[in-house]
């Protein structure tokens, strides 16, 4: 328990190597597996090093998180994350895409980020292909956006919008078709308002909530803010959970 307040310590004042050090005193104790949390501390560390500007030693951080947890998605998306901002694109994308290998649920958190370096690198068709298929074996909202943030069709982006609200149907759903509508189309000022109830109902249901503590926010923690666990919050909105029965 000692040890254990130690770690708790440790997270709180941010002090990444005497976390790493001491969550594998607590394995090694046979107190329970810590992979995935040390792989978070390394992450954490990584994060650190880069902000100082520290290259070396923040890749070095990163490839111990993911031999602490071959299968991390975190990882993956801040390797991307670096290689974009250096101006690798094309490795931005490699490393981005290969979440679909190790935790395909976890796509949706960097699928748009996928369009986005599709559309720079000038891969539109191939990324299209690529999302429509991922969409279609791991339904997201968000592989929705991307696939209609690529398609360059006004009505196959309707069609695509009212097809996931046929299987899905939610109120993030319906904002997409009611935001791409069929080309000539009418839309009649009901519609107009509908989309502003839409918008209304969905303040407070495009948050992501953590699966231990019930804590919301706007945007994906890997740390809770709440009961400060470690990959606590499922890949999805609050929306998309409830038609999912969790």
């Amino acid at each position: 328990q000692a040890l254990t307040a130690l770690l708790q310590i440790s997270e709180r004042t941010q002090d990444w190597d005497k976390a790493i050090a001491r969550a594998g005193e607590l394995e090694q104790r046979a107190t329970g597996t810590y992979q995935r949390q040390i792989a978070q501390y390394w992450c954490e560390l990584a994060a650190q090093h880069h902000t100082a500007g520290r290259g070396t030693e923040a890749q070095a951080a990163l490839d111990a998180a993911v031999q602490a947890a071959p299968q991390g998605v975190r990882p993956r998306l801040m390797r991307a994350q670096w290689a974009q901002e250096r101006g690798d694109l094309q490795s931005a994308l490699q490393t981005l895409e290969s979440i679909d290998l190790v935790q395909p649920e976890f796509l949706a958190l960097a699928a748009v980020q996928i369009a986005q370096l599709r559309q720079q690198i000038g891969q539109v068709d191939e990324g299209l292909a690529w999302l429509r298929q991922r969409l279609a074996q791991t339904p997201a909202i968000d592989l929705l956006d991307a696939v209609l943030l690529l398609d360059p069709d006004p009505a196959s982006r309707a069609q695509c919008a009212q097809q996931y609200l046929q299987s899905h149907r939610s109120l993030l759903a319906l904002k997409r078709v009611l935001e791409h509508p069929m080309p000539g189309a009418t839309v009649p000022e009901a519609v107009a308002a509908m989309q502003g109830a839409v918008d209304n109902a969905l303040r407070s249901r495009q948050r992501y909530r953590c699966a231990a503590c019930g804590f919301e926010a706007r945007q994906y923690f890997w740390h809770c803010p709440g009961c400060q666990g470690w990959e606590t919050y499922p890949p999805r909105r609050l929306e998309e959970l409830s038609l999912l029965g969790s």
